[in-house]
Parts: C-alpha cells; sequence; structure tokens
C-alpha cells in the first residue's frame, strides 16, 4: 500500500471517530440536559412551596392579630374560619415538601420547622380562646412572637 493511500485511509478513520465520538457526546449533552431541566423544575417546584408557606404562614400571623382587634364577632368567626383555611394549607405545604427528594441539612431544617410551626398552633389557640372570650389584653399578651426559625423557612437549592 502507498503512503497516500494509507494516509487517505488514515484521515478517514479519524473522521470516523470523530463523528462517532461527537454523536456520543451530543447524546450525553442530551440526556444531560433532560436531567437539568427536571432538576430546576424541581428545584423551582419547591421554591414555589416554600415561598407559598412563608406567605401562609404570615397571613395566618395577620389573622391572628386582627382577631384579637375585632369586636365583631360575625367577622371574629370568618377569621376563624380564614385562619384554620391557612393552617390547613401550611401543614399540606408541609407534607408535600417532605415527600420530596431533599439533601439531609434542608430536611432537618424543614422537620425542625413543623416541630415549630405545631408549638406556634398550639400558642394561637390559647390566644382566639382568650379573644372569644373578651379577654384582648390577655390574648394581646399571649399572642406569640415569631420565632426566629420561623422567620426563615430552610433554603431549597
Amino acid at each position: 500500500m502507498q503512503v497516500k493511500t494509507r494516509l487517505v485511509l488514515f484521515v478517514l478513520a479519524l473522521l470516523c471517530l470523530l463523528l462517532v465520538l461527537g454523536g456520543l457526546a451530543a447524546r450525553q449533552l442530551s440526556a444531560m440536559r433532560d436531567v437539568v431541566a427536571r432538576v430546576a423544575e424541581q428545584s423551582v417546584g419547591q421554591m414555589d412551596q416554600a415561598s407559598r408557606l412563608q406567605g401562609d404562614f404570615n397571613s395566618l400571623r395577620i389573622v391572628s392579630y386582627r382577631h384579637v382587634m375585632e369586636l365583631d364577632v360575625d367577622r371574629e368567626l370568618a377569621l376563624e374560619a380564614e385562619a384554620d383555611k391557612l393552617q390547613q394549607s401550611a401543614k399540606r405545604m408541609i407534607g408535600n415538601l417532605l415527600q420530596q427528594p431533599l439533601p439531609a441539612s434542608q430536611r432537618q431544617g424543614l422537620l425542625l420547622f413543623r416541630q415549630q410551626f405545631q408549638l406556634y398552633l398550639q400558642q394561637q389557640e390559647k390566644v382566639r380562646s382568650k379573644s372569644a372570650s373578651g379577654e384582648m389584653q390577655q390574648a394581646l399578651r399571649w399572642l406569640p412572637p415569631m420565632p426566629p426559625l420561623l422567620q426563615r423557612l430552610p433554603q431549597h437549592s
């Protein structure tokens, strides 16, 4: 075989090898793009849920203060119903977040948040009881400050 023929075959073999490697790289990039898209979708979903949970919690605090200050019984009952709805929504979102795959530190932070949230809700029941019985000053004293952990939810990245 002549050198020219060998050189042409070598170049053709290199081109075939480059095409095969390029095809494999393109396939791997496509697979990685799909994985990144799924991870991003899941992360955005978790951040959205955490944001809605924070919003529900803040709304619950506002409703609690309004309940204590409300003098109209019918409006008090409406605020209690709204508070119950917000509590159930928050509990549901905490449960949804805990069902998702999370890093251990985030899961631990969310479990601690859930525990403090339950304590907060127990204290809110005492506040509502005092408020409903007309003991506004006592209810205001019972209104709990926001625990530091509840001021900011665990970060979801």
